[in-house]
């Protein structure tokens, strides 16, 4: 499975991307908005993970205008965790909101049912 992360913070962004390594993913990270849009719209990811506060452009933004484009699923992921926030990232197209700090086995359970559920639909 192919992951891009778009994540500022490069201690949760190193935290996943060895987690996601040793369960035999490849993680791309970007650390800015602007390259994580770019990226998830010019590459074939099974999943985009997003933060909210990012320099640049924020996850929900960068949600809205990918939403159309990029098929597989979206999560969000963020320290964002009230309800107008969780209810603002599934409008702006996420399939999934997990409010940090997280547990990576949760964030890989996540994932694989997104991507599970993505799957069944087409």
């Amino acid at each position: 499975m192919k992951i891009l992360m778009v994540e500022d913070d490069s201690n949760i962004s190193s935290y996943v991307k060895l987690a996601m390594e040793d369960l035999n993913y490849t993680i791309d990270i970007a650390s800015d908005g602007i390259t994580g849009m770019q990226m998830a719209l010019d590459n074939d990811y099974d999943t985009v993970i997003l933060d909210v506060m990012l320099p640049g452009m924020n996850g929900f933004d960068i949600c809205r205008k990918i939403r159309n484009s990029v098929k597989s699923p979206i999560m969000m992921l963020t320290s964002m965790s009230s309800i107008e926030d969780r209810v603002r990232g599934f409008h702006c197209g996420a399939d999934g909101y997990m409010a940090k700090p997280f547990r990576i086995e949760e964030l890989n359970d996540r994932i694989n049912a997104l991507c599970l559920l993505k799957k069944s639909t087409y």
